[in-house]
């Protein structure tokens, strides 16, 4: 769980701490000049192979964001429209939070089935903004519904569902 930005600021996909966090970019790559180079989740999450097969993609923050907002990153979050198109409901969109998460304050909705077994959903941030530009758009934790309002961008409770395409093993 990350902030999507470090602090409630106006903040677009481009210049936001998380996408920086995200992808190991330096403090020139958002507004609030935080270095991640050393410590971010690419380098943590992946080996130097594994890496080499990321596949760095042109991102956009929102059907409705000018050409020049595009990024070109490796790791990104989903826009609403993605979240939509891959997970086809809000049951879908559901994401137990790791233990990690739980320990260090995702907030979660513990759900527990019939067999005892308990679910823990966690909210993840999406990179469309909310309704205003200190917002950014989340999937809500139960039931999985889009919020496209938005959560305050330096609220810290929100997980991170990072996405990526990575090269055909086989080629």
């Amino acid at each position: 769980m990350k902030p999507y930005n470090t602090t409630m600021v106006p903040i677009t996909w481009e210049k936001s701490t998380i996408r920086s966090w995200l992808n190991g970019y330096g403090a020139s790559s958002n507004t609030d000049g935080n270095d991640y180079a050393n410590d971010n989740f690419i380098d943590t999450a992946f080996t130097a192979e594994e890496k080499a097969r990321i596949v760095a993609s042109n991102i956009q923050a929102h059907l409705n964001t000018s050409p020049d907002n595009v990024t070109m990153d490796k790791i990104f979050l989903f826009s609403i429209q993605e979240a939509n198109d891959y997970f086809a409901s809000d049951a879908k969109r559901w994401a137990d939070a790791t233990n990690y998460a739980i320990q260090n304050g995702v907030k979660v909705e513990n759900i527990e089935l019939s067999n005892g077994f308990v679910h823990h959903y966690g909210g993840w941030w999406l990179r469309s903004p909310g309704f205003a530009n200190e917002f950014a758009s989340y999937v809500d934790e139960n039931p999985g519904s889009i919020n496209g309002s938005g959560m305050g961008v330096d609220f810290d409770r929100i997980g991170v569902r990072p996405a990526l395409w990575i090269d055909n093993p086989c080629g």
